[in-house]
């Protein structure tokens, strides 16, 4: 009894061990920065060097694309389709494309000049801000206002580019908010 029950233990132990193993194995260009399932079952997995659709119950490759060094939040799977944004930096640019995740083909492109809309606020709002402190408060107030504005956001969009590569509404509006607060608070401590 007390020998089929430690054989019992035995093939226990055997068999998990061999569950434990893993059932695929993918070689890529090099080493894996980040992965995400979808809902087919396909798992895109980025690289240095490119992004990959890989099987998920077979481990087989279904398709690479170069793309550089792309963020994790840059690879959005739309949910209920079988497409896949990818966002990327082209130095000047920044691109999102629409793939296809079952072929690997690109359904549209749009490449966009980075910064252009935050800067041209910036303009505007550092003009509108001379144009009504100056006349009322003087330079000594309009100083320190123009830059506490301006670096609140230089920082703020820093941040956006480095966790969402661009600027959305959402992100725009709060850059607003706290560019509005940081130069109340400074006006407020300038008079």
């Amino acid at each position: 009894m007390k020998a089929t029950l430690f054989f019992g233990l035995l093939f226990s132990a055997f068999c998990l061990t061999a569950a434990a193993q893993p059932s695929w194995q993918a070689n890529l260009d090099s080493k894996i920065r980040f992965y995400q399932t979808t809902d087919f079952g396909i798992v895109l997995a980025d690289t240095e060097k490119s992004l990959y659709a890989i099987d998920g119950q077979t481990g087989e490759r279904i398709w690479r694309r170069e793309t550089g060094r792309i963020n994790e939040t840059g690879v959005t799977p739309i949910p209920g389709t079988d497409l896949v944004l990818v966002t990327r930096d082209l130095g000047d640019k920044s691109r999102l494309e629409a793939v296809d995740i079952l072929s690997g083909a690109q359904i549209w492109q749009s490449d966009k000049e980075k910064g252009d809309v935050m800067q041209l606020a910036l303009i505007v709002a550092l003009g509108l801000a001379t144009l009504l402190i100056w006349p009322s408060l003087g330079i000594p107030a309009l100083v320190p206002c123009l830059l506490v504005t301006a670096a609140a956001t230089f920082l703020v969009t820093r941040r956006v580019r480095q966790r969402l590569s661009g600027h959305t509404g959402d992100t725009i509006g709060a850059t607003q908010q706290i560019c509005e607060i940081a130069s109340l608070c400074t006006l407020a401590m300038c008079i």
